[in-house]
């Protein structure tokens, strides 16, 4: 019976943890890398791509 209850408790305070500590910190870590990954992305888009060349050329052809 004493095993039980310790197990119950042990239980018990495994999953408040979870929900007052674990979860918490889940939910903030999520929210600040899709803040970090949404202004990334639009800090990419906005600025010119400086390492694309953009170039004309003529194709000749000999024969």
């Amino acid at each position: 019976m004493l095993a039980v209850l310790a197990a119950g408790i042990a239980l018990l305070a495994m999953m408040l943890i979870g929900l007052f500590v674990v979860l918490p910190l889940l939910l903030a870590g999520g929210t600040a890398l899709y803040i970090y990954l949404r202004r990334r992305v639009r800090r990419a888009q906005s600025r010119p791509q400086d390492d694309v060349i953009d170039a004309e050329y003529t194709v000749i052809e000999r024969q």
